[in-house]
């Protein structure tokens, strides 16, 4: 699809002006070769070799960025125990630390929490007369 929107909308000028630099930098008699594979390409780019990896799945950086933005809005809105999906998508290059963290202060408050239900110690163990 997208190859046939560029087919469609390109032209030749189009993609010399995204090739830039390096198209001013081809000999003259060479930039005649380059507009003629342009043109093929614009023409029939189905006997054409080319580098295109069009990648439709959950793992593009558009997709993770979303998928982030959404878990994202998830912990904002109290879902604490997404915050390391939304971490681990967002990319952040401080990940692994960050998420270490967050785990040394969820154990924390585990342990914190286990100290205060402890039921109180029995048989006069620790109570004052």
């Amino acid at each position: 699809m997208a190859v046939s929107n560029m087919q469609q909308y390109y032209s030749v000028d189009k993609i010399q002006r995204i090739i830039g630099a390096e198209f001013d930098k081809v000999e003259p008699e060479e930039q005649a070769e380059v507009n003629q594979i342009i043109s093929q390409f614009l023409d029939n780019f189905s006997t054409m070799e080319f580098d295109v990896v069009l990648d439709q799945g959950q793992n593009t950086p558009t997709m993770r960025a979303l998928m982030a933005n959404q878990v994202g809005e998830l912990v904002r809105n109290g879902y604490a125990s997404l915050f390391p999906l939304f971490v681990e998508l967002s990319d952040m290059e401080a990940s692994d630390e960050i998420l270490e963290k967050f785990e040394q202060e969820r154990q924390a408050q585990v342990q914190s929490q286990q100290q205060q239900q402890k039921p109180p110690p029995k048989g006069g163990e620790g109570v004052m007369q």
